[in-house]
């Protein structure tokens, strides 16, 4: 596994990033609209890493554990 950015006396690898985006708005919202609560909130991260820079290879799915009041999410490298 590459290791990631190196400074003086460490350096930093993962495989993945896990996001827990709790009380979303929106739930309240879409409440009797299951499903679009979690996917509005994947769409809206995906936009912001792909802004922010993200690379091709990697890409944001949801997670396991997802309820009502919490969506969660990994971003990961992509085959």
């Amino acid at each position: 596994m590459p290791s990631g950015p190196a400074w003086p006396g460490g350096s930093c690898a993962c495989s993945e990033v896990q996001l827990e985006h709790l009380a979303a708005p929106l739930a309240a919202l879409l409440a009797r609209h299951g499903g679009w609560n979690t996917s509005f909130l994947e769409g809206v991260y995906r936009v912001w890493f792909r802004e922010a820079g993200m690379l091709p290879s990697l890409d944001l799915e949801p997670g396991p554990g997802s309820t009502a009041d919490v969506s969660r999410y990994i971003l990961r490298r992509v085959s």
